[in-house]
């Protein structure tokens, strides 16, 4: 069964709802075999302690773009975090992919659950080390995780 948060990420990218019936087969450049025109990756949160914050995220990278959404619960009810998409590994943490402003800010609902999305210039590789960061502020600039996962490339 396809993860509802990928399978919301190919129907809001305007994807044939028949080829997503197919399995959407990767597609495949003019000329060029090998080069994935489609490539979708997905990342199950896990919380940081003493933060209970988990969930989802996936991404779905064609036609020059990237769209990531994120889904989290276990999170205070009407706080805001914020969240990105970095380079690296959850022990460190590398360059933001996007700019700060590409990513909305997560608002946890009565159920202390919030889903965001986001859409970024750069595209998503095979072999990019990536993760899917949830933050709470600290005291000044400081920034804490709360919850942190790699994305693994999966079948679109």
């Amino acid at each position: 069964m396809m993860n509802p948060i990928l399978r919301r990420v190919l129907r809001r990218s305007g994807l044939a709802a028949g080829a997503m019936s197919f399995g959407l087969a990767t597609l495949t450049g003019c000329g060029d075999t090998t080069a994935p025109l489609v490539t979708a990756w997905r990342a199950t949160l896990t919380p940081v302690l003493p933060y209970a914050i988990s969930g989802r995220a996936a991404a779905l990278t064609q036609a020059g773009r990237t769209r990531v959404t994120i889904s989290i619960e276990g999170a205070e009810i009407e706080s805001s975090y914020a969240w990105r998409v970095e380079r690296g590994t959850c022990a460190a943490p590398g360059a933001l992919v996007g700019g700060v402003a590409s990513y909305p800010p997560l608002e946890p609902g009565a159920g202390g659950s919030a889903e965001a999305e986001a859409s970024l210039a750069e595209l998503f590789q095979f072999g990019d080390d990536l993760i899917v960061r949830v933050l709470v502020d600290g005291e000044g600039p400081a920034v804490i995780t709360a919850a942190c996962a790699p994305f693994e490339e999966t079948d679109p």
